[in-house]
């Protein structure tokens, strides 16, 4: 029985009639995209939908089975017996609203408490704004109560700072590597015989998790820098989403997701160098763009004439391939998405993010959660829907390396990536700058799967706050 005060109503509801605080029990109306659905789409919901059960029409009959059983080919008509660990999906929020409206998901069956009582609401929201500002008033907390958890989270963080220390060098090495490289091809001199050996280099010296916090901190200057960070964030994170997938990487060899990352633009070694380091935004009709679009062909071309895998060729070709294939940044023009692989599709994702993360001569940085966001956007229009839900589970909303600002005020680097069922928004925080707004020497950490009552308000702009002082700040993180 309901409390005096409160009742429950459950009713059918289209997306456009959610409202913030219902509970979904079951999806029940979806876009046509779930109608004899194909093999990327069945894994995409039998991956965000996981432990639930689906109603799907298959062939002529209803059949009620657990998600795990999709098949192509199947209609979807309905998911339901959400599992705790899915509430995220029936908790209704304005962005989750959004999410669903934009991944096709049209009508559900849900609940909503219709409180009566505005006086207990009132009171709460106040009580709520008393424990914010008495919040505010105080210093920074430690990471938690646990000494374990402190010592653990510290060693994760000083390993991370250390390793970034020694990897900056290497990503240097990395990057003349494959300037000298492309230089040869501009001679018409083919080899890739460097960039291997800094593939080696980078994994003798256990480098990637470092290089992919370095893609966060310092910005990319140019093509060179660009290749090395897309290598280093696809070979991260591919490998560990095949993991989770349990599909068998197409690669022969572990490390060709490096080197096919590092090669992507390859074919930019036909382009001349007035216009690959030019420093104004071409038209997107005129010459200079064509040519900067013929590369994905020359890259092909050359990394056959190498005898390089298949996979590492089409990586090259189709990195800029778009859902919509009618759009001018969508090329060549004449490859149907439908044919592109799930590799490719995840570097393209790959190949956005670093570009807007890094830096351009004729438009400034992003910060990596800004570009998390604006992918988001263009998730299930012009970037594989799928391949990027994978992306984002590993990188995090707030990748490593991101500067944040908390609701107490102060800033801090983001040091981890909240794996399993923990929250990607409250990852390990290092305080670099007080509520005050001063610089500190000795740095907190900030567990904010722990610390409850503090979350992160806002990413900002490392140049903003730190200018090219960025990394040096960084690689000065100390904790105990």
């Amino acid at each position: 029985m309901s409390e005096p005060g409160s009742r429950i109503v459950q009713a059918k509801v289209k997306v456009e009639s959610l409202k913030k605080g219902m509970v979904i029990k079951a999806y029940s109306g979806f876009s046509s995209r779930y109608n004899m659905m194909d093999a990327l789409t069945c894994e995409f919901v039998r991956h965000n939908f996981r432990g639930t059960r689906v109603i799907v029409l298959r062939g002529d009959k209803k059949f009620n089975i657990e998600v795990e059983d999709l098949k192509p080919g199947d209609t979807l008509k309905g998911i339901h017996h959400f599992p705790p660990a899915l509430q995220k999906l029936t908790i209704v929020t304005p962005e989750l609203i959004g999410a669903l409206k934009k991944r096709g998901m049209l009508a559900f069956i849900a609940v909503q408490p219709m409180l009566i009582a505005e006086q207990t609401r009132k009171e709460l929201r106040e009580l709520l704004q008393m424990v914010e500002e008495t919040t505010r008033s105080q210093s920074t907390p430690a990471i938690g109560r646990n000494p374990k958890l402190r010592s653990i989270s510290a060693r994760i963080v000083s390993d991370l700072v250390e390793s970034v220390q020694k990897s900056l060098p290497i990503r240097q090495e990395t990057v003349e590597s494959i300037q000298y490289e492309m230089d040869n091809a501009r001679r018409g001199i083919l080899s890739v015989k460097s960039i291997e050996n800094s593939v080696n280099n980078i994994t003798v010296n256990e480098s990637i998790a470092a290089l992919l916090a370095i893609s966060s901190l310092k910005e990319s200057q140019q093509t060179y820098d660009h290749c090395v960070d897309v290598g280093v964030i696809f070979q991260s994170v591919y490998l560990k989403i095949q993991t989770k997938r349990r599909k068998k990487s197409v690669f022969s060899k572990k490390n060709q997701a490096m080197l096919g990352g590092f090669l992507h633009d390859f074919g930019k070694s036909v382009v001349p160098h007035e216009i690959l380091d030019s420093k104004k935004k071409f038209d997107k009709n005129s010459r200079p763009m064509q040519i900067l679009r013929s590369h994905p062909i020359h890259g092909a071309r050359q990394l056959t004439v190498l005898n390089l895998p298949k996979a590492i060729v089409e990586m090259a070709g189709y990195h800029h391939v778009k859902m919509d294939g009618d759009m001018l940044s969508s090329y060549p023009q004449d490859v149907s998405f439908k044919n592109i692989s799930f590799e490719v599709r995840l570097l393209s994702i790959i190949d956005i993010y670093q570009a807007l993360v890094g830096t351009r001569s004729y438009q400034r940085s992003w910060s990596p959660p800004a570009t998390m966001r604006y992918l988001e956007a263009l998730a299930g229009v012009e970037i594989d829907q799928y391949a990027f839900d994978l992306f984002i589970r590993e990188m995090g909303v707030y990748p490593k390396g991101s500067l944040v600002e908390l609701s107490d005020g102060s800033l801090g680097f983001v040091m981890n990536v909240p794996q399993g069922d923990k929250d990607i928004n409250r990852p390990i925080i290092a305080i670099v700058r007080n509520n005050k707004g001063e610089d500190i020497t000795h740095h907190h950490l900030l567990d904010l799967a722990v610390e409850k009552d503090i979350s992160i308000a806002q990413d900002i702009d490392r140049k903003d706050a730190f200018g090219e002082k960025t990394v040096d700040i960084f690689t000065s993180i100390t904790v105990s």
